[in-house]
């Protein structure tokens, strides 16, 4: 968030948006009154001049956010299709890095809060559930609510992304022109590398065809014969995220979950983080090897981008209960998995450290491109799911997905369902 000294306010709005930034990762959020005190320059006692308790804080804060948000999600949700709009959203929470942290510890550490999030925008007159469009099929047969679900899972995740590597990266608010960053992130998502790059680029488009995808398809599917089971700790975190959420994971629960005692985990693992970390890690690089071994069959970079897309998809959807738990990497600093332990890298990846070199057009670096692709197809299994997807929907989401970042969202839609 930008500097909330920079502008003279009073103490209320100082204590209320200071409250925000302590939502940077999800084991951090929780703050008490002393801190926020010093961290706004004031007593204890003069937070209480303002506010009755944290309740209320936290009560203000919710408040204050869907005020923010509502006001410049309005003219999207007005007219979904027009695209040019969602700079102004995106310049808003590049300004206010903090907000972006709050939503997400929001969604990954309360139950159900998709419906808060509806109920709090209907309050204020907006319905997000108007993007339903029941069941009405447009000229190829396609429901409009799936297709506005493939694009603002693009959207969504494409900006969520290029927010949270600047944050990583160490960006300034003050050095980072928001508005310029905006329109870029905007455009890209508009026409794809194809309109963004130089066609002498490595990341212009190559062509593939639709029988060339179809064997791409071959190649990424996982058999389940082969495919390894989820160990019983694997289960076990998983079941107690999806009851408790993040702040509900405790030694206690998953012991509990797993039929053991509280002593007989330490012989495993000395604390939780080690147990999640080593978990993420083993799977993480299951992952990584599939789609390293994968990768050997693409002729060019884009035939890359569409098996690392399609190969973690297959993996997701046969691994989904571990869909919360990549939510922590992109909540929190990743630096907890160690280089000896993985390495995220092939053929193909190790080319990508050219965009350091290369006067591609584009605006972020090569850690920004590859957290970009990780993250996209876990946003799609998760929206799918929530969305009843069938197969067929499944297959058409991830080809408009690697179309959308060829040649953007203006043309992806007709490209993959023509």
């Amino acid at each position: 968030m930008a500097d909330i000294l920079s502008n003279p306010k009073n103490t209320k709005e100082l204590i209320l948006e200071t409250s925000f930034s302590f939502y940077k990762t999800l084991t951090s959020r929780e703050f008490s009154l002393n801190k926020l005190a010093e961290k706004v320059g004031i007593s204890k006692p003069a937070i209480y001049r303002h506010f009755k308790n944290k309740e209320e804080i936290l009560e203000k804060m919710q408040e204050k956010f869907f005020d923010d948000f509502a006001r410049y999600l309005e003219p999207l949700i007005k007219n979904p299709n027009d695209l040019d709009k969602s700079a102004n959203i995106i310049q808003f929470f590049l300004d206010n890095v903090d907000y972006v942290n709050y939503f997400l510890n929001q969604i990954m550490s309360k139950k159900n809060y998709e419906k808060t999030i509806k109920d709090e925008l209907k309050k204020r007159n907006l319905n997000i559930s108007s993007y339903n469009f029941a069941q009405e099929k447009d000229n190829y047969g396609f429901t409009l609510n799936k297709k506005i679900v493939f694009k603002n899972t693009y959207a969504g995740i494409t900006t969520l992304c290029v927010i949270k590597k600047l944050e990583k990266q160490g960006k300034k608010i003050s050095e980072i022109n928001t508005k310029e960053i905006a329109e870029r992130i905007v455009h890209l998502m508009l026409y794809g590398f194809k309109e963004v790059v130089s066609e002498k680029s490595f990341f212009y488009p190559s062509k593939v065809s639709e029988e060339r995808i179809d064997e791409l398809d071959e190649i990424c599917k996982l058999n389940d014969d082969v495919f390894p089971k989820e160990s019983k700790f694997f289960v076990a975190l998983a079941k107690v995220i999806n009851e408790y959420r993040f702040t509900g994971i405790t030694i206690e629960r998953l012991a509990s979950e797993l039929n053991m005692a509280k002593s007989s985990l330490y012989e495993y693992f000395k604390n939780k983080n080690e147990l999640i970390r080593k978990l993420i890690t083993k799977e993480l690089i299951l992952l990584q090897t599939i789609i390293t071994e994968n990768s050997i069959k693409a002729n060019n970079f884009s035939e890359y981008i569409y098996i690392h897309l399609r190969s973690e998809f297959e993996y997701f959807k046969k691994r989904s209960l571990i869909i919360p738990i990549c939510g922590w990497l992109l909540i929190d600093d990743d630096s907890w998995i160690t280089e000896d332990e993985i390495t995220f890298e092939n053929y193909w990846s190790r080319k990508i450290p050219v965009l350091k070199d290369e006067n591609t057009g584009l605006f972020f670096d090569e850690k920004t491109f590859e957290g970009w692709m990780w993250c996209l197809p876990i946003g799609l299994v998760h929206q799918g799911l929530e969305n009843n997807f069938t197969e067929d929907d499944f297959d058409k989401a991830i080809r408009f997905i690697f179309k959308s970042i060829q040649y953007g969202l203006k043309e992806s839609i007709d490209m993959v369902i023509n």
